[in-house]
């Protein structure tokens, strides 16, 4: 059964591309197929991961336009990743006017559910998703995609408060935004996946 895990928090600096890229690196050393999505207009997992910066304007038109995404294939034995980039910033001004027009972005879910491991047409086990702080609408698209939510904190107050300023300031926070499936979990530290 696949799984798709969205690490979050609002605030930057609380281990959230460290804790992606561990984890999707700890579960495909366990023999799981794993794909890595960066959301962050940063594009900083590509320095963790060691495949470099990129623009990430493939990611950018399958969110605002449905095209299909590119994959970075073979980042590490059964590992793929969809990088991030600046062109990541122009989600949010497509995402505003649509919505201005009574329209909607395809999003992020059509664009994960399409992409496949190379010889498979089973899908990948895990699919981890990196988010952007201070970026709610990505974030919220993000949120969209997922199954489950990992809240990296570190024991400081503001990282705590970038969680509960996403949370409070939200226009369309609550069930009616999220998929029904997803669960949070806060961490303090590293979180090795529940992967079962």
């Amino acid at each position: 059964m696949r799984r798709v895990v969205a690490i979050a928090n609002g605030k930057g600096g609380v281990g959230k591309t460290t804790l992606t890229a561990g984890l999707a690196g700890q579960a495909a050393s366990e023999g799981r197929r794993v794909l890595v999505v960066d959301t962050d207009p940063q594009g900083n997992l590509g320095r963790d991961l060691g495949y470099g910066l990129q623009d990430g304007s493939s990611l950018s038109l399958a969110i605002t336009h449905g095209l299909p995404v590119e994959v970075n294939r073979g980042v590490r034995d059964g590992l793929d990743v969809v990088p991030g980039g600046p062109a990541l910033w122009d989600v949010g001004a497509a995402f505003t006017s649509r919505g201005a027009r009574g329209a909607s972005l395809p999003g992020l879910r059509p664009a994960v559910d399409r992409v496949r491991p190379v010889g498979t047409d089973a899908g990948y086990d895990l699919v981890l998703i990196d988010t952007p702080p201070g970026e709610p609408i990505l974030q919220e698209l993000v949120f969209a995609a997922a199954d489950y939510l990992i809240i990296p904190l570190v024991r400081m107050k503001p990282a705590s408060t970038g969680w509960s300023s996403w949370h409070r300031d939200s226009p369309r926070r609550g069930p009616s935004t999220r998929s029904s499936r997803c669960s949070a979990w806060c961490c303090s530290g590293y979180v090795r996946a529940a992967l079962g």
